[in-house]
Order: C-alpha cells, then sequence, then structure tokens
C-alpha cells in the first residue's frame, strides 16, 4: 500500500500545511543526532499548529482530541545544524478519530516519516465523539 500523499508513480503532492524547524542544540543525543524523543515533539507542533491553521482560516471551533497512537518511521540521520521542514500530508477522518499523515525533511532529504491516530473526546462525559461536520467537510477531499 502506498504512504498517503503519494500519487502513483513518484511524484509527491503538495502538503496540506508545512512548517520549519530549526533543530537545538539540546535536541542532540551523544552521538550528534536529533534525538528520537524530539521528532516525537516536532510532529505535536506539527499538528498543534495545522488544528491552528484550519480554525482560523475556517473559522472552525476548537476540537478536543487525544492521542491514542503514533507511529514514526526513522528513514535517515536528522542533524544539528539545518532546518528541518515537517510537512502534513494527509488526513484520514473516521467517524470519532483521524489518522494524520506526516514526514520530514532536511537538506531536501525525507528523514522521517509519521503518523498519529487522534480521537475526539467529549470533557463532560470523557467518551469518544463525533469529529464535526465542519472539520470533515474541511478535512475530507
Amino acid at each position: 500500500m502506498p504512504w498517503p500523499g503519494f500519487q502513483s508513480g513518484s511524484a509527491m503532492t503538495e502538503p496540506l500545511f508545512s512548517i520549519t524547524i530549526k533543530p537545538r542544540a539540546s535536541e542532540t543525543d551523544l552521538v550528534g543526532h536529533i534525538n528520537n524523543t524530539s521528532i516525537a515533539v516536532w510532529f505535536e507542533d506539527l499538528r498543534v499548529r495545522f488544528f491552528e491553521y484550519l480554525r482560523d482560516k475556517h473559522d472552525l471551533p476548537m476540537l478536543k482530541v487525544t492521542v491514542a497512537s503514533i507511529t514514526i518511521d526513522y528513514l535517515a540521520e536528522t542533524f544539528f545544524g539545518a532546518d528541518v521542514v515537517a510537512n502534513m500530508r494527509a488526513v484520514d477522518v473516521g467517524n470519532t478519530s483521524m489518522t494524520m499523515h506526516c514526514d520530514m525533511y532536511q537538506g531536501g532529504k525525507q528523514v522521517v516519516r509519521a503518523s498519529a491516530v487522534l480521537v475526539r473526546w467529549d470533557p463532560e462525559t470523557r467518551r469518544p465523539q463525533r469529529i464535526d461536520d465542519a472539520y470533515r467537510a474541511v478535512l475530507t477531499p
């Protein structure tokens, strides 16, 4: 099964949203790589900023979600000293959850891909809740 965000063949589609991350020296491990926990934090930043962008652009309400699972594939080393571009490639919307597909590039080379399953929940009942139709309309092609 092809990775979401890729068309047939090898051409990549434009990302839904992108941010540029400037790695900090404190995010490196003992061998000079960006620590794997920093990558997870960067993807969280991408997801939060993507939701802010959607709310601002489409005048959407706050969507309360919690992370149910995260998968991160480390494809190449990531280093301090060069910016990293993080892309939101695709969002698969279910009934009460959505799966966000992301990737990261450093120096034009893909270094990481990830997906996260987020579940919408009702803060009063603490139970899963259907994703709003307004978000569905924006996120479903």
